[in-house]
């Protein structure tokens, strides 16, 4: 008598779906900050993709910075490097081109009820202490959706 061997199926691989690319919902928001440099106030807005959960936030993108009063503004490249823990979000945000690009912009934020923004306050160290006797910088910030979910 002859016995018939089944082959077990093969198991699917446990790692394939780290090798496909994963389409997640991406969603724009929006960073918003208010800063003063060289005795004038100046407003940085710059967008950012992001899938709203729990991760690590690292994009290069350009920040539109305008005089405050001013219609226009010019564009300059910004890292954006933070995380995003529950309700928490911290960045640091580095303008490349700025005299001061080694101390970037630290913010910390809280998620709204709703969401749809992360609140919270900015801080930057002084740039040149030994000459200039500040404090540093510190201001509003938000991030917000404006697209996606």
């Amino acid at each position: 008598m002859t016995k018939v061997i089944e082959k077990t199926r093969r198991l699917d691989d446990p790692l394939a779906t780290l090798r496909e690319p994963q389409d997640k919902p991406q969603g724009r928001w929006r960073i918003d900050m208010t800063f003063k440099g060289g005795g004038q106030s100046f407003k940085g807005v710059a967008f950012i993709d992001f899938d709203g959960a729990d991760r690590i936030i690292s994009q290069r993108v350009e920040m539109t910075i305008s005089r405050i009063g001013v219609l226009s503004g010019g564009q300059m490249p910004v890292d954006v490097e933070g995380l995003v823990n529950g309700p928490d979000l911290t960045l640091d945000i580095y303008i490349l081109d700025a005299p001061f690009r080694h101390n970037g912009f630290k913010a910390a934020a809280q998620q709204t009820p709703d969401g749809s923004a992360y609140e919270g306050r900015y801080t930057m160290e002084c740039v040149n202490p030994d000459t200039c006797d500040c404090d540093g910088m510190e201001g509003p910030f938000l991030m917000s959706r404006t697209e996606g979910r």
